[in-house]
């Protein structure tokens, strides 16, 4: 709850310094208290009596003497906001009096008992889904507290590192979050802050760590003949558990770059590439993508190949 009372006029005049209870003057009734998370406002039935110059607002805690905190400006005054050093959460007691300005001071209000309103409650339950490629899953328990607009996603890459906001969910139903795309192989850490209606927020929830899936292993054991007519044929190991994914052919006339895909097959370990004509060489690199899409990484160097010469 937004606040938008006004604690009196600008200049607030101060009440009299020595002043003497006089009970014939209209004690102040019928107050109201309304609260908000570090400020707690008043309303109280009108005076009409002239010789009233203001108001006087004590505060106190339970058990403890009550203190003068406020001063209002003017006898028509009937609101008054009190914000100063106020704790979330916390419980007050308070009185109100008229004054004169000779002085007189009426009977106070009966007590008025207000509640400060609590800080947010954190999200409770945070789960993290990892070993989804590219991606990371959060999902969390609704908060309970109807005040809730949604919650702002934080994260961070690395431990120890400062938190960084990548996304503010609306609504306070919306308890989940994809984040993509991430690094591959890659732990990254989140945490929820719950968001109110009117910009409050929570303490963080928990850290959560999620791991991206990793990438396939690079293939190894991979070969190309030097000793066929008008082909040469590439070998490699097969993966273990290969059958839903595919391995993927690059070659280049020149070993140190320029490399383009040739062919993509599947549940094999070698295939062939053909020419027309001889003294031809290539090099080759060959990737596995599995059923996500990752690729493994291409070898650091390429298999050399090459055709016989025509004679």
């Amino acid at each position: 709850m937004v606040l938008t009372f006004f604690a009196g006029c600008i200049m607030q005049p101060k009440a009299p310094a020595e002043r003497k209870i006089d009970a014939a003057l209209e004690r102040v009734s019928e107050v109201l208290a309304m609260s908000d998370r570090n400020a707690v406002a008043f309303e109280w039935k009108a005076i009409s009596d002239p010789q009233i110059a203001g108001f006087i607002v004590y505060r106190g805690e339970p058990g403890m003497m009550l203190t003068q905190v406020g001063v209002t400006g003017s006898r028509f005054n009937t609101h008054y906001v009190d914000t100063k050093d106020l704790l979330e959460g916390h419980q007050y007691i308070y009185r109100i009096s008229s004054f004169t300005a000779d002085g007189r001071e009426s009977d106070p209000s009966p007590n008025v008992t207000a509640n400060t309103i609590s800080k947010l409650e954190p999200v409770g339950i945070v789960a993290g889904v990892s070993n989804l490629p590219k991606t990371a899953k959060l999902i969390f328990r609704p908060h309970p507290n109807e005040r809730v607009s949604g919650y702002r996603i934080e994260r961070r890459d690395k431990r120890n590192s400062g938190w960084k906001a990548i996304e503010t969910l609306k609504g306070r139903l919306n308890a989940e979050f994809i984040d993509t795309p991430l690094e591959d192989g890659t732990e990254y850490e989140y945490r929820v802050i719950v968001v109110s209606h009117d910009n409050l927020v929570s303490l963080p929830s928990e850290t959560v760590r999620v791991t991206t899936k990793q990438r396939p292993p690079t293939v190894g054991g991979l070969t190309a003949t030097t000793d066929r007519n008008g082909a040469i044929e590439i070998s490699w190991k097969r993966l273990p558990n290969d059958g839903e994914g595919a391995y993927r052919l690059y070659a280049s006339s020149r070993e140190s770059g320029g490399y383009g895909v040739i062919d993509e097959v599947r549940a094999v370990s070698g295939a062939v590439e053909k020419f027309e004509k001889g003294a031809i060489e290539r090099f080759y690199k060959v990737t596995f993508i599995d059923h996500d899409g990752l690729e493994s990484a291409l070898q650091d160097r390429g298999a050399r190949g090459a055709t016989l010469s025509e004679k």
